[in-house]
């Protein structure tokens, strides 16, 4: 994804072609490229069908420990 979690202002009526204005405008500055590349890490991978359910179990463990890197790495950053 190239811009992961970067909000945006855009016309209330997209993707109605008819109706839509064009309107697009970024609403906060561009991310990091670090920044980028641990949001894209966490985010959610394409489900595979039948897995087990230690398969299962095992990658919502190791998605919920990068989730907790990222926010000790953050509150580190800004000494919350």
């Amino acid at each position: 994804m190239k811009n992961p979690g970067r909000r945006f202002y855009g016309c209330r009526y997209w993707p109605d072609e008819n109706e839509e204005c064009g309107y697009f405008d970024w609403y906060d500055d561009e991310l990091s490229s670090w920044y980028k590349d641990v949001l894209n890490e966490l985010k959610p991978k394409k489900k595979k069908k039948n897995r087990s359910k230690e398969e299962i179990g095992n990658s919502r463990l190791l998605y919920l420990v990068k989730v907790r890197e990222l926010w000790l790495i953050l509150l580190a950053c800004f000494r919350l």
